[in-house]
Order: structure tokens, then C-alpha cells, then sequence
């Protein structure tokens, strides 16, 4: 496969005499046409798409987005996968699922927010009792005016309040 990939890659007209629906990519060729073949559309074709790991998809859609969100199963992503998505393909948040960022105390999705804020912020409150004090102080030290009144500061620890006060010492804790 991979003598047939690499000539494939310098080649394009090859596909004009090699039938190519009948091929199916393993798992192990997936990762190497992913790594050796990545901006290399027409060998990303090959891609067996059922056999697709989670990193696998995160690594194309960073660097194809839209061109393959259909061909891909966007439900095997979970959060981190997302965030470094949308790091680099902020487009594609409509296609993403807010559900899988409500866990682990909110600290995903409040990483979320702050990438997204004025598309997201309606996630604060819809999810305040989510955020654990790591969420919150995350938020806070952001944009302390913004979200001091959308969170629970009851959450805040003094280690919370030490870092918040550090970066915004006009700041009392509340507890």
C-alpha cells in the first residue's frame, strides 16, 4: 500500500487506470496517509472514513474543516478534540455538540466560552451550577466584570481568590 500510496501522491492520473473504490485502508494505513499525506487531497480520499480514530478525525478536520465534516464521525470527538478544532477552524462551532463540554466541572466548556465569547456567553448561565471553582476562576480571570455576576462564587476556594486577586487585586473574595 504505501509504494502504491506514494506513487499515488506524485501521480494523479493514476487513479485514471487503478481502481480505487475497491480499496479499503486499514487502520495502520489511515495513520499513514494522515501523517505522510495530509494536504494531499486526492490521497485523503483513500482514507477508509469508518475506521477513523478520534485523533485521527481532530488532525484532518484542523487542517481540512469543512471539506470533510461530512465524510467524518464528529460523535467519536470529545471535548479536547474540539477545543484544539476550533483552535484553528472556529467555523465549525455549529458543528459541534455543547453537550460533550458539560462535564468535568465545566472547565472544557468554559474554555469554550472564553475562544467564543459573545457567540457563547448564554452558556454561563444556562450551566452556572456546572462550573467548579476551577471553571469559575478560569472565567474570572478573564473578564471578572463580565462573569462575576453569571457565576457561583460560593465555589471559590482561597487558592481560587489568591489568583483572582492577583491579576485583579481591586477584587474582594466572596464566599
Amino acid at each position: 500500500l504505501n509504494q502504491l500510496v506514494k506513487i499515488y501522491s506524485e501521480n494523479i492520473d493514476l487513479n485514471k487506470k487503478v481502481d480505487f473504490k475497491n480499496f479499503k485502508a486499514t487502520k495502520e494505513d489511515n495513520t499513514s496517509i494522515i501523517n505522510g499525506y495530509i494536504n494531499k487531497k486526492h490521497i485523503i480520499d483513500l482514507l477508509n472514513f469508518d475506521e477513523l480514530t478520534a485523533n485521527q478525525t481532530r488532525k484532518l478536520l484542523t487542517e481540512h474543516g469543512d471539506w470533510l465534516i461530512d465524510r467524518v464521525d464528529i460523535k467519536i470527538l470529545k471535548s479536547m478534540h474540539w477545543l484544539h478544532i476550533l483552535e484553528k477552524k472556529p467555523e465549525l462551532l455549529n458543528r459541534c455538540d455543547l453537550k460533550i463540554f458539560q462535564k468535568k466541572g465545566g472547565y472544557d466548556l468554559a474554555k469554550l466560552i472564553l475562544m467564543f465569547e459573545e457567540r457563547l456567553d448564554f452558556a454561563v448561565e444556562e450551566n452556572k451550577d456546572l462550573f467548579d471553582a476551577m471553571s469559575i476562576e478560569l472565567l474570572l480571570l478573564r473578564n471578572p466584570q463580565k462573569y462575576l455576576s453569571m457565576v457561583n462564587t460560593n465555589k471559590l476556594k482561597d487558592k481560587n481568590w489568591i489568583s483572582i486577586t492577583k491579576e485583579y487585586p481591586y477584587l474582594k473574595p466572596r464566599y
